[in-house]
């Protein structure tokens, strides 16, 4: 469960003309926040003050300075009319939600499909920024995007199209406000909203037919055990490659058509069999010799 945190005074200049304040901690739950898990407070930290002003002669612009480090913050872009899916994040006063808190996680991470506008919304009160990176100690946080999430900011959203794991956290809020998104290498198991739903394999094997390995990609909504075998014409288990637990994500395989005793298998038709949940997928490859 996400939990609330220790008041964070943000002072802004005359300029603003008004005080804005980050949610403070209360015993119980903020508005249009879940009730906090008194187990799971020392786990979170705290946040400590911010000051955040704006920045002379550039609108929509502010400094935030805090105990971590100093960046600055602009206004999201207006984003042209969305087309393609569209997946939601829920901007509460300490915590980013993308599942609903179904899975009871802090760090939310969703994966969507190439494509796939996500879009923060404001669910609560409070001063934010949606950064991208891991934390601010990322080489690479705020160079992508950095935008004010403030009580006028009632949505801002990014197209992701690139593969592979995106994170992004609050500079404010963090380490508590933090989630990942990762973007698949294709749309299977993909709904309508550009979240992968189940599990599924997300890139085919290949090469395929092949005279040698193979490689392919298992992507995972959420974590989960997961077991990936190869099979004969005849059903007999041929390889094991996976049996175990993995995270939310794309995960890349690989198969070097041998079986169990390390031995190249025969030529012939064979199938990789992927059992996650109730999930149960096969894909057939032809191993040449």
């Amino acid at each position: 469960m996400k939990t609330a945190r220790h008041a964070l005074p943000l002072f802004i200049s005359a300029l603003l003309g008004a005080l804005v304040s980050a949610p403070p901690m209360s015993a119980g739950p903020m508005p249009g926040e879940r009730p906090a898990d008194p187990t799971a407070a020392s786990m979170r930290g705290h946040c400590a003050p911010a000051i955040v002003t704006p920045v002379a002669g550039e609108p929509g612009a502010y400094r935030i300075q805090t105990p971590h480090g100093t960046t600055i913050a602009r206004r999201a872009p207006a984003s042209p009319r969305t087309t393609g899916p569209v997946t939601e994040i829920l901007v509460f006063p300490s915590f980013f939600d993308a599942d609903g808190d179904t899975l009871g996680t802090m760090h939310d991470t969703v994966v969507v499909a190439p494509g796939t506008t996500v879009r923060w919304v404001r669910a609560g009160p409070g001063f934010h920024t949606v950064t991208n990176g891991a934390d601010s100690g990322d080489p690479s946080a705020s160079f992508e995007y950095n935008y004010i999430f403030d009580d006028t900011t009632q949505s801002v959203e990014k197209v992701f199209t690139e593969p592979g794991r995106h994170d992004y956290f609050c500079y404010i809020h963090e380490p508590v406000m933090e989630g990942s998104i990762i973007v698949t290498s294709a749309n299977a198991g993909v709904g309508p909203s550009g979240v992968l739903t189940r599990a599924a394999f997300t890139r085919p094997p290949a090469p395929n037919p092949t005279r040698g390995p193979l490689g392919f990609a298992v992507g995972l909504p959420h974590a989960a055990q997961v077991s990936l075998t190869v099979h004969d014409l005849a059903g007999r288990l041929v390889a094991q490659l996976q049996d175990g637990a993995l995270p939310a994500g794309e995960h890349p395989f690989r198969w070097d058509g041998r079986g169990t005793g390390g031995r190249l298998v025969q030529s012939g038709r064979y199938f990789i069999r992927l059992e996650a949940g109730a999930v149960r997928e096969t894909r057939a490859v032809s191993i040449v010799r």
